[in-house]
C-alpha cells in the first residue's frame, strides 16, 4: 500500500480504495477505524479501541457547550481563553511562551504547542512553522490531470523546502472552485468558498473570491472557506463561516499571515489521552482554529482543507519534518528559497 493511499475496511482488514470506490470523509467512519498520524515517516491503521470511542464521545458533548482552552506553558497546564467572535488579533505572550522551537534553518523554523478542552482529557499538540517571505517563495503546483500525490512525494524535489495541501477537492479528484496556476485558470469560481489565497511574485496574500475574476498575469490562486482572521479581528462567525459546524472536531491546517510579516502555518493534531497511541483525525473545532489564529497576531487568516487531507513537510538540514495526511491531494502549495 502506497504511503497516503485511501483505504477501505474488507472483513477486519485494510485494503487500498479501487478506482470506482468513492473516498470519505465521514467522521463515523472513525468509530470503525482509527486512522494513526505519526510525527515521522511511519503510517499505519488499527481498529478502534473503546478509549478511542470514548474520546470522541467527549468531544461530542464538550462541543455541546462551546468550552475555553487550556495553554499547557512549561509543562503545566494554564486556564487560557475561549472563541470571541470580532475580537482583536493580537499576539499573546503565553501563546508565545508555549511554543517549543524544534528545527530551524535561515528564515525558517518549525515547533509545536498544547491546548486542550478546560478540565478535559482532549489535547491538541498543534504544530506551527513560521516562515519569512524574504527568504523563501511560494508556487502552486498540480500533477497533470490533477492527478493526487502526497506532500512527500513532491518533496522527492530536495530543491523544495516545502509543501503543504491548500484547498477543498471532489471524490474525483477535481479542486471545488477556481484554481489558477501561474496565470491559466481551472475550474469556476465558486460563491460558497469566500476567501482567495493568491501568489504573486512568489508572496502570499489573502482576498475575498470575487477578486480573483479581475486577477491577471502569471498569479497563483486557490479558493478556501473560512476567513478566521481579517483585517486583524476574529470574524469566524460574524461574516464567514456562518453555516459551518461550531461543534465538529477535526485535524485543522491553518494559513496565517502575521502582523510581523512572517507566515505561518499551523496544523492540529489529536492525541489520544496524551499518550503514545498516535494522532487521529478529530481535534480543534473551527472557533477553536480561529481562536489560535487570532492569538498568533494574524492579520488575515484562512482554514486550507483539513481532516485527512491535511499535511505539511518542511526541509531542514538534518532531516525533512512530515506531517503527513491519510489522502493525497490535487493541488500542492510548495515553498522555494528565493
Amino acid at each position: 500500500m502506497q504511503r497516503g493511499q485511501s483505504v477501505a475496511r474488507e472483513r477486519g482488514q485494510l485494503r487500498p480504495l479501487g478506482a470506482d470506490e468513492p473516498r470519505t470523509d465521514d467522521a463515523g467512519q472513525l468509530f470503525d477505524e482509527a486512522r494513526v498520524f505519526h510525527r515521522d515517516d511511519e503510517q499505519c491503521s488499527f481498529p478502534a479501541l473503546a478509549p478511542l470511542a470514548t474520546a470522541l464521545l467527549l468531544a461530542v458533548l464538550q462541543g455541546l457547550r462551546p468550552p475555553a482552552l487550556d495553554l499547557k506553558v512549561g509543562g503545566d497546564w494554564i486556564p487560557w481563553r475561549a472563541y470571541a467572535p470580532g475580537s482583536p488579533a493580537a499576539a499573546d505572550p503565553l501563546l508565545r511562551r508555549a511554543v517549543r522551537w524544534e528545527d530551524t534553518r535561515p528564515g525558517l523554523r518549525v515547533g509545536s504547542f498544547e491546548v486542550r478542552v478546560s478540565g478535559g482529557l482532549l489535547v491538541n499538540s498543534v504544530a506551527i512553522a513560521e516562515i519569512d517571505p524574504a527568504r523563501y517563495r511560494f508556487a502552486l503546483a498540480a500533477a497533470s490531470g490533477f492527478a493526487t500525490r502526497a506532500a512527500d512525494a513532491w518533496m522527492a524535489d530536495t530543491e523544495l523546502v516545502g509543501a503543504v495541501n491548500t484547498g477543498l477537492f471532489r471524490p474525483d479528484g477535481a479542486p471545488q472552485g477556481l484554481v489558477l496556476i501561474d496565470g491559466a485558470r481551472y475550474g469556476r469560481r465558486a460563491g460558497w468558498l469566500d476567501a482567495a489565497v493568491v501568489i504573486a511574485d512568489g508572496r502570499l496574500r489573502l482576498a475575498e473570491s470575487p477578486a480573483l475574476d479581475t486577477v491577471t498575469g502569471p498569479v497563483s490562486a486557490f479558493q478556501v472557506i473560512p476567513w478566521l482572521v481579517r483585517g486583524g479581528r476574529a470574524v469566524l462567525g460574524t461574516s464567514s463561516g456562518l453555516r459551518l459546524s461550531r461543534t465538529h472536531r477535526d485535524r485543522r491546517l491553518t494559513l496565517c499571515l502575521a502582523g510581523d510579516g512572517l507566515v505561518r502555518l499551523m496544523l492540529s493534531n489529536f492525541e489520544l489521552f496524551g499518550g503514545n497511541a498516535g494522532t487521529i483525525p478529530v481535534g480543534l473545532t473551527i472557533p477553536e482554529q480561529a481562536l489560535i489564529a487570532a492569538a498568533s497576531g494574524c492579520s488575515d487568516a484562512v482554514a486550507l482543507d483539513g481532516g485527512i487531507s491535511a499535511q505539511l513537510a518542511i526541509r531542514f538540514p538534518q532531516r525533512v519534518r512530515r506531517m503527513p495526511g491519510w489522502r493525497e491531494v490535487p493541488v500542492m502549495m510548495l515553498i522555494r528559497p528565493r
